[in-house]
């Protein structure tokens, strides 16, 4: 282990606007076989979350990456992510996220979820939240497109008030539902890919 994250560029990624929910994003797509939807870290589509995303179309996926915020491509910095982080606080998409209000950004990205699962070659997508955006993933769970929702470090939502930090779950507004399931998808080096979601 080098301790350092691969990295990729766009290079090949076809870029097209999707808009859904009143909201319009770029999205970057690659690749071939079950769908996954790639939620962007702050600041946006590093070079990093680039490489998580080659890796996943090496393994036989199709991935998409809505380009929430930030510019595609550019490298992490400091300045880069703290300009980001102002300009999602005062955000009526994303400020949701940190009170029980409704969130369009997670109306939105069902509707992307279900749009890539309505042409990929699975009984649903899987949802990749990164840190900020692995509250977004598991509010994407609540649609049935959504076969496995993948926290990774979640932070959001962002607790800001004495209250909020006191209620250590994520939740909202979502439609509450139960539906167990479970999907195995291969990859390619012989090791096999198995989500499964018990939601909430």
């Amino acid at each position: 282990m080098t301790g350092t994250a691969p990295t990729a560029t766009l290079a090949g990624w076809h870029r097209a606007p999707f808009s859904a929910e009143g909201l319009t994003y770029d999205c970057f797509e690659k690749g071939e076989g079950p769908g996954v939807v790639l939620l962007p870290e702050l600041p946006g589509i590093t070079p990093e979350v680039l490489g998580l995303a080659e890796h996943l179309v090496g393994e036989g996926f199709t991935v998409v990456m809505p380009s929430l915020f930030g510019t595609p491509g550019k490298p992490v910095s400091v300045a880069r992510t703290a300009a980001v982080f102002a300009r999602i606080c005062v955000s009526a998409e994303f400020r949701a996220f940190a009170t029980n209000a409704r969130r369009p950004v997670a109306d939105y990205l069902r509707a992307l979820a279900r749009d890539l699962a309505a042409r990929t070659p699975a009984a649903g997508v899987g949802v990749i939240g990164l840190c900020f955006t692995g509250g977004f993933a598991l509010a994407a769970a609540v649609d049935d497109s959504v076969l496995a929702p993948v926290m990774s470090q979640p932070s959001a939502p962002i607790a800001l008030t004495a209250a909020q930090r006191g209620r250590r779950c994520l939740r909202g507004r979502a439609p509450a539902r139960r539906r167990p399931h479970a999907q195995q998808w291969p990859l390619r080096h012989g090791a096999s890919l198995q989500w499964g979601l018990d939601g909430p």
